[in-house]
Protein backbone atom coordinates (compact mmCIF):
# COMPACT_ATOMS: atom_id res chain seq x y z
CA UNK A 1 0.00 0.00 0.00
CA UNK A 2 2.96 2.21 0.72
CA UNK A 3 5.03 1.55 -1.88
CA UNK A 4 1.76 2.54 -4.38
CA UNK A 5 0.91 5.50 -2.74
CA UNK A 6 4.97 6.65 -3.08
CA UNK A 7 5.46 5.44 -6.73
CA UNK A 8 1.94 7.23 -7.59
CA UNK A 9 3.29 10.67 -5.84
CA UNK A 10 6.59 10.21 -7.57
CA UNK A 11 5.03 9.98 -10.94
CA UNK A 12 2.67 12.63 -10.23
CA UNK A 13 5.26 14.66 -9.00
CA UNK A 14 7.49 14.34 -12.33
CA UNK A 15 3.85 15.18 -14.34
CA UNK A 16 3.79 18.35 -11.83
CA UNK A 17 7.48 19.37 -12.69
CA UNK A 18 6.50 18.79 -16.90
CA UNK A 19 3.11 20.77 -16.80
CA UNK A 20 5.40 23.52 -14.46
CA UNK A 21 7.85 24.10 -17.21
CA UNK A 22 5.52 24.52 -19.92
CA UNK A 23 3.05 26.76 -18.04
CA UNK A 24 6.13 28.64 -17.71
CA UNK A 25 7.20 29.08 -21.09
CA UNK A 26 3.44 29.95 -22.08
CA UNK A 27 3.11 32.45 -19.86
CA UNK A 28 6.52 33.93 -20.60
CA UNK A 29 5.40 34.03 -24.67
CA UNK A 30 2.35 35.53 -23.95
CA UNK A 31 4.55 38.60 -21.86
CA UNK A 32 6.89 38.54 -25.20
CA UNK A 33 4.06 38.89 -27.70
CA UNK A 34 1.65 41.22 -25.64
CA UNK A 35 4.66 43.42 -25.24
CA UNK A 36 6.29 43.41 -28.63
CA UNK A 37 2.61 43.97 -30.36
CA UNK A 38 2.53 47.32 -28.42
CA UNK A 39 5.18 48.10 -30.05
CA UNK A 40 6.26 47.84 -34.17
CA UNK A 41 6.96 44.05 -35.26
CA UNK A 42 9.21 43.44 -38.17
CA UNK A 43 8.46 41.60 -41.19
CA UNK A 44 9.01 37.21 -40.79
CA UNK A 45 12.92 37.28 -41.72
CA UNK A 46 15.68 34.84 -42.42
CA UNK A 47 18.69 36.38 -42.80
CA UNK A 48 21.09 33.63 -41.84
CA UNK A 49 23.82 35.96 -41.86
CA UNK A 50 22.41 37.15 -38.80
CA UNK A 51 24.11 35.52 -35.89
CA UNK A 52 20.69 35.44 -33.23
CA UNK A 53 19.29 33.80 -36.40
CA UNK A 54 21.66 31.18 -36.90
CA UNK A 55 22.02 30.73 -33.15
CA UNK A 56 18.41 29.68 -33.46
CA UNK A 57 18.24 27.77 -36.10
CA UNK A 58 21.48 25.64 -35.04
CA UNK A 59 20.38 25.52 -31.06
CA UNK A 60 17.01 24.42 -31.79
CA UNK A 61 17.68 21.85 -34.30
CA UNK A 62 20.42 20.34 -31.60
CA UNK A 63 18.30 20.43 -28.87
CA UNK A 64 16.08 18.63 -30.61
CA UNK A 65 18.88 15.66 -31.85
CA UNK A 66 20.34 16.10 -27.75
CA UNK A 67 16.70 15.02 -26.91
CA UNK A 68 16.98 11.98 -28.71
CA UNK A 69 20.48 11.32 -27.76
CA UNK A 70 19.39 11.47 -24.41
CA UNK A 71 16.24 9.24 -24.60
CA UNK A 72 18.34 6.39 -26.37
CA UNK A 73 20.79 6.51 -23.54
CA UNK A 74 18.10 6.40 -21.04
CA UNK A 75 16.46 3.33 -22.99
CA UNK A 76 19.95 1.71 -22.87
CA UNK A 77 19.68 1.99 -18.89
CA UNK A 78 16.50 0.97 -18.46
CA UNK A 79 16.98 -2.46 -19.35
CA UNK A 80 19.11 -2.65 -16.24
CA UNK A 81 16.33 -1.49 -13.82
CA UNK A 82 14.35 -4.49 -12.98
CA UNK A 83 11.77 -2.74 -11.07
CA UNK A 84 9.21 -0.37 -10.50
CA UNK A 85 11.25 1.62 -7.29
CA UNK A 86 14.12 1.81 -9.47
CA UNK A 87 12.63 2.90 -12.71
CA UNK A 88 10.61 5.79 -11.46
CA UNK A 89 13.62 8.00 -10.07
CA UNK A 90 15.27 7.36 -13.61
CA UNK A 91 12.42 8.31 -15.22
CA UNK A 92 11.99 11.19 -13.46
CA UNK A 93 15.62 12.95 -14.22
CA UNK A 94 14.85 11.43 -17.76
CA UNK A 95 12.09 13.66 -18.52
CA UNK A 96 13.25 16.95 -15.97
CA UNK A 97 16.93 16.80 -17.98
CA UNK A 98 15.13 16.63 -21.67
CA UNK A 99 12.31 18.93 -20.40
CA UNK A 100 14.64 21.46 -19.11
CA UNK A 101 17.14 21.14 -22.38
CA UNK A 102 13.89 22.04 -24.54
CA UNK A 103 12.72 24.73 -22.10
CA UNK A 104 16.43 26.60 -22.54
CA UNK A 105 15.71 26.73 -25.87
CA UNK A 106 12.21 27.88 -26.28
CA UNK A 107 13.17 31.04 -23.95
CA UNK A 108 16.43 31.31 -26.02
CA UNK A 109 14.29 32.31 -29.15
CA UNK A 110 11.30 34.39 -27.06
CA UNK A 111 14.20 36.68 -26.10
CA UNK A 112 15.25 36.98 -29.51
CA UNK A 113 11.83 37.83 -30.37
CA UNK A 114 11.49 40.35 -28.05
CA UNK A 115 14.81 41.67 -28.91
CA UNK A 116 14.58 41.68 -32.81
CA UNK A 117 10.73 41.76 -33.41
CA UNK A 118 10.77 39.14 -35.78
CA UNK A 119 8.27 36.64 -35.75
CA UNK A 120 11.03 34.11 -37.30
CA UNK A 121 11.93 33.33 -33.34
CA UNK A 122 7.85 32.42 -32.64
CA UNK A 123 8.00 29.73 -35.38
CA UNK A 124 11.26 28.27 -33.57
CA UNK A 125 9.66 28.47 -30.12
CA UNK A 126 6.20 26.54 -31.76
CA UNK A 127 8.43 23.93 -32.69
CA UNK A 128 10.00 23.77 -29.61
CA UNK A 129 6.54 23.37 -27.79
CA UNK A 130 5.65 20.71 -30.35
CA UNK A 131 8.56 18.76 -29.33
CA UNK A 132 8.22 19.66 -25.52
CA UNK A 133 4.85 18.06 -25.89
CA UNK A 134 5.93 15.06 -27.32
CA UNK A 135 7.86 14.69 -24.41
CA UNK A 136 4.90 14.77 -22.09
CA UNK A 137 5.63 11.87 -19.20
CA UNK A 138 2.58 9.27 -19.39
CA UNK A 139 2.25 5.93 -18.12
CA UNK A 140 2.57 4.51 -21.29
CA UNK A 141 6.15 5.79 -21.93
CA UNK A 142 6.64 4.62 -18.67
CA UNK A 143 5.74 1.06 -19.04
CA UNK A 144 6.98 1.06 -22.25
CA UNK A 145 10.87 2.15 -21.79
CA UNK A 146 10.81 0.57 -18.68
CA UNK A 147 8.73 -2.81 -20.01
CA UNK A 148 6.75 -2.88 -16.56
CA UNK A 149 4.49 -4.87 -15.84
CA UNK A 150 0.99 -4.79 -15.51
CA UNK A 151 1.01 -4.55 -12.12
CA UNK A 152 3.17 -2.12 -11.99
CA UNK A 153 1.60 0.41 -13.75
CA UNK A 154 -1.47 -0.10 -11.97
CA UNK A 155 0.11 1.11 -8.86
CA UNK A 156 0.44 4.41 -10.50
CA UNK A 157 -3.04 4.78 -11.65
Amino acid sequence: MLESISAKKTFQTTQIIYYGLLAGQFMLAAVMVFLTFQSNVTKLSVDLSNPLILCSIVLTIGIVLLVMFIHNKQREKSTQIDNLKQALPHFQSAIVMRSAAVEGVNLMNLIFFYLERNPFYLLAFSFGIFVFVALRPTLNLLKKDYNLKEREVDLLK
